[in-house]
């Protein structure tokens, strides 16, 4: 399995027979469509699909409508397994049980504060044996940290190493980088020892 972009997480998907799954900040819906076409569980969708402010400034800081209609062309064909959800991490994870995806991705707003806030929504809504993946953690230079680009997202990572409940591991793939996590206590080996 080749590791040098983020298309071989559908590969973990089908390993760990995740079965579903939600997107946090799917944009154009690209990688959805990627994600839906080497796999065959369900997968949420969730972005706000609106200009949030000028003072947040990212490419796709963009109006929701021509952004909707290329979502919904980048996931033609997959309605039966695609659910599209317009709203923040914050308000949707409280639309579904704790324990619910099998995997949550992340890649919304890539300021800080923000990223903070969908990874902590996202572990209410992570199942046992679940991974979290973010985007965007290890940039490799300095015009990356642009807020048009990463910006502070790389923080989530020591963030998340000091918690001693959570296994993180970041993978220097593409431009941006990418982090895998999930719950020390959910370790196959556990069930067992």
């Amino acid at each position: 399995m080749q590791i040098d972009n983020r298309n071989f997480f559908p590969n973990i998907l089908n390993d760990k027979k995740y079965k579903i799954g939600i997107e946090v900040g799917t944009y154009e819906g690209e990688f959805s469509k990627q994600i839906l076409n080497n796999w065959d569980g369900i997968l949420y969708s969730l972005d706000v699909w609106d200009k949030l402010s000028d003072e947040y400034v990212d490419s796709s800081n963009k109006s929701s409508v021509e952004t909707i209609y290329k979502v919904i062309d980048n996931i033609n064909g997959f309605e039966d397994r695609s659910v599209l959800i317009r709203t923040s991490s914050e308000y949707g994870s409280k639309m579904f049980p704790d324990e619910y995806f099998d995997f949550v991705y992340i890649d919304a707003n890539h300021k800080y504060e923000y990223v903070k806030n969908d990874f902590d929504n996202s572990l209410k809504i992570l199942n046992k044996f679940g991974i979290i993946i973010l985007h965007d953690t290890d940039p490799m230079n300095k015009i990356l940290l642009d807020e048009k680009y990463c910006n502070d997202a790389y923080k989530i990572v020591d963030y998340i190493s000091k918690n001693k409940e959570l296994n993180i591991i970041t993978l220097p793939i593409q431009e941006t980088g990418l982090s895998l996590v999930m719950r020390k206590k959910d370790r196959r080996i556990n069930s067992f020892l």
